[in-house]
């Protein structure tokens, strides 16, 4: 079930760029394609270790805290 996900989402990705660049074959739209879809994943990664490190932050901000709580 999730491969037909990913693949229904590269097929769109792969229609969408053929559409706006026109017939340039098949190998560049499919190259042109990957790198899209890998920017966007690491897009999504570096936005997912900027939130990671603010949480981790808090954490030590709350163990803070905690400590003067208990002390």
């Amino acid at each position: 079930e999730h491969l037909d996900e990913l693949a229904l989402y590269l097929n769109e990705k792969f229609n969408n760029l053929k559409n706006s660049l026109g017939n340039i074959g098949e190998s560049k739209l499919l190259l042109i394609t990957s790198i899209s879809v890998l920017d966007e994943y690491y897009e999504t990664k570096k936005k997912k270790d900027i939130q990671k490190k603010k949480i981790k932050k808090i954490n030590e901000k709350i163990k803070k805290i905690k400590s003067l709580i208990y002390n």
